[in-house]
C-alpha cells in the first residue's frame, strides 16, 4: 500500500521514469501469482499458524530490503520478493474461516475479512500519506516492518489451527463449529478448476483486478 500512496515521491528520489515506476508496481503482482497456489498448499501441509508467521517475518524483511533500495531494478526484486511472502495470505485465511467457522456462516464472515482489508487499505493510505513528510518513504517502511513482526509474535501466540487445538474454545463452540460438516463435500482441485461456477468466479475477479491494477 505505501507503494501506492508514495509512487511519485519514491519515483522522484530515485529518478525513474513513470514507465520504470509501473515496472516496480506490477512487479509485486508477478511474485504474488507465482507463489499463491504454493502459499495454500504450505497453510495445508504446515498449517496457517506456522505458514503465517513464517510469511509475516518474510513480508516485514523484504519491505526492510525495499527501503535500501537505491535503483528501479532493486526495487522491483524487492517487490517480487514481496509479493512472494504475501502470497500465502489469503489462501490462509480462507483455510481459517473453513476451520474455524460453521458452513452456515462462512459466507457473512468471508465478507467481513474482505470488508476489513478494503478499511485496512483505506487507513494504511492515510497513515502512510501522514507518515512521509515527517519519516521518509524509507522509514516508513520500515515501520510497517516492525509491525509485522509484532503482529507475528502475537499471532503465533494467540492463534492454533483447529479450534480443538485452542484452551478457550468450549463445547457449545465445538458443536457450532462443526455442525453439517460430516455432510461437507471437498471437491478435489483439478475438478474445482473446471467447475462452470468456479471458472466464471474466476472470471470474474480477472476482470476486477485488471480493473483495478
Amino acid at each position: 500500500m505505501l507503494f501506492r500512496s508514495a509512487n511519485t515521491t519514491i519515483a522522484s528520489e530515485l529518478g525513474v521514469s513513470d514507465t520504470e515506476m509501473g515496472t516496480v508496481l506490477g512487479a509485486f503482482n508477478l511474485g504474488y501469482l507465482l507463489c499463491q497456489i504454493p502459499g495454500g498448499l504450505a497453510a495445508s501441509w504446515l498449517g496457517v499458524r506456522r505458514t503465517l508467521v513464517v510469511a509475516a517475518a518474510a513480508w516485514s524483511a523484504c519491505s526492510v530490503a525495499a527501503s535500501f533500495s537505491e535503483s528501479a531494478s532493486q526495487l522491483s526484486l524487492a517487490r517480487i520478493a514481496l509479493g512472494v511472502a504475501q502470497a500465502a495470505l489469503v489462501p490462509c485465511i480462507a483455510k481459517v474461516v473453513a476451520d474455524w467457522f460453521p458452513i452456515s456462516r462462512r459466507g457473512m464472515t468471508s465478507a467481513v475479512v474482505a470488508a476489513a482489508m478494503q478499511l485496512g487499505s483505506i487507513a494504511a493510505s492515510g497513515l502512510t500519506a501522514m507518515l512521509l513528510e515527517p519519516l521518509g518513504w524509507r522509514m516508513t517502511l520500515q515501520c510497517y516492518s516492525v509491525a509485522g513482526l509484532v503482529w507475528s509474535a502475537i499471532f503465533w501466540r494467540w492463534f492454533r489451527d483447529s479450534p480443538s487445538e485452542h484452551l478457550r474454545v468450549n463445547q457449545a463452540e465445538h458443536a457450532c463449529i462443526a455442525a453439517g460438516r460430516a455432510a461437507e463435500d471437498r471437491a478435489e482441485p483439478a475438478t474445482l478448476a473446471l467447475d462452470r461456477k468456479s471458472t466464471r468466479l474466476d472470471s470474474s475477479h480477472l476482470v476486477i483486478s485488471y480493473a483495478v491494477f
